[in-house]
């Protein structure tokens, strides 16, 4: 017997809303072989998809300051490198990317200026003018 399931996901569009976060919905319903229904579910999420308040503070141009000691990365690809090897646990492939000098560790309390924004990543200037990509959940 083979049991066919079909899902129904509605993301709820709040882009014109600055006070609503989007939500989601899903329904699933499965079937028999015979077509027949023989379970149905619904979920709406009561907490939104993301929450904007994480990096908060975090804007173009504006001072940051790192709230605990975390990697950086000099590049863009060097961070992307940096979190394939983080998780994937690859210990030799860190310590490459530090004794090539593009990836390192920012202190808690190092004050910085977010020159550019990526997806949950920011590139700050530091006051020495050095510019490296970090974490945003590591700002505030």
């Amino acid at each position: 017997m083979a049991i066919l399931g079909i899902y129904l996901i509605v993301v709820k569009d709040c882009s014109g809303d600055d006070n609503e976060k989007p939500s989601a919905s899903v329904d699933s319903t499965y079937y028999n072989d015979s077509s027949e229904e023989i379970n149905s579910e619904s979920y709406t999420s009561e907490e939104p998809l993301y929450d904007d308040d994480s990096s908060e503070g975090v804007k173009m141009g504006g001072k940051v300051t790192v709230n605990t000691d975390c990697p950086w990365a000099a590049d863009e690809d060097s961070y992307d490198k940096m979190v394939h090897y983080v998780v994937a646990h690859d210990q030799e492939g860190i310590v490459n990317l530090i004794s090539l000098g593009l990836s390192g560790t920012l202190r808690e309390g190092t004050i910085g200026v977010v020159t550019d924004l990526g997806f949950d990543k920011a590139k700050i200037r530091l006051d020495n003018g050095k510019e490296v990509w970090v974490a945003v959940k590591f700002l505030r």
